[in-house]
């Protein structure tokens, strides 16, 4: 986020560093047209029974955050509620993905959970909004400037340490130790 924000303010150095990252750490995950890594599961021939949802019977409790946005809740509420019959969604106000839910408010999370498991019931009373800080400790526009500026200082040393070389070689004659007078 901090890369898009960055860059609408004209400093798109957060989404170079993005860029260059994932070519660097993750070359064969990202094609122009999709991605590569789901080619690289193996996968079986009775796969294809598993590729659709069925629907069950059993209790099933949805926990969501209206900041997930690796898994939005709106995905579970159309793609997973309507197989669940005596499922249960319930979206908590300015929480994210897994780690929000159990760090940020463990008593509400286990209330939350063991009520549903002694009652079916859905209480999700202890929550709070939370403060959210979107404003990271290290953005991307930073860590492009630490890359560069660390790029453009080892050039520099090479370049220095060349000249050196060049300047002693020129001095002594070759490289070996200096012959004491």
């Amino acid at each position: 986020m901090d890369s898009w924000l960055a860059a609408a303010e004209g400093d798109p150095s957060g989404l170079w560093f993005s860029c260059f990252a994932a070519d660097l750490l993750f070359p064969k995950s990202f094609v122009w047209g999709g991605g590569t890594l789901g080619d690289a599961w193996p996968t079986a021939s009775d796969d294809e029974e598993y590729r659709r949802v069925r629907t069950t019977e059993v209790e099933t409790l949805l926990i969501g955050g209206t900041l997930d946005f690796s898994t939005p809740p709106g995905n579970a509420t159309e793609e997973l509620v309507p197989f669940l019959p005596n499922g249960r969604q319930v979206v908590l106000a300015e929480l994210g993905h897994t780690t929000d839910f159990w760090a940020s408010q463990p008593e509400a999370g286990n209330r939350l959970i063991t009520t549903f498991l002694d009652s079916g019931e859905v209480d999700h009373s202890l929550y709070r909004p939370a403060q959210v800080d979107f404003k990271p400790s290290l953005t991307h526009p930073t860590l492009a400037r630490i890359t560069v500026g660390t790029m453009v200082g080892l050039a520099l040393l090479t370049v220095l340490s060349l000249l050196w070389m060049t300047w002693r070689v020129r001095k002594r004659g070759a490289f070996r130790r200096a012959r004491p007078v």
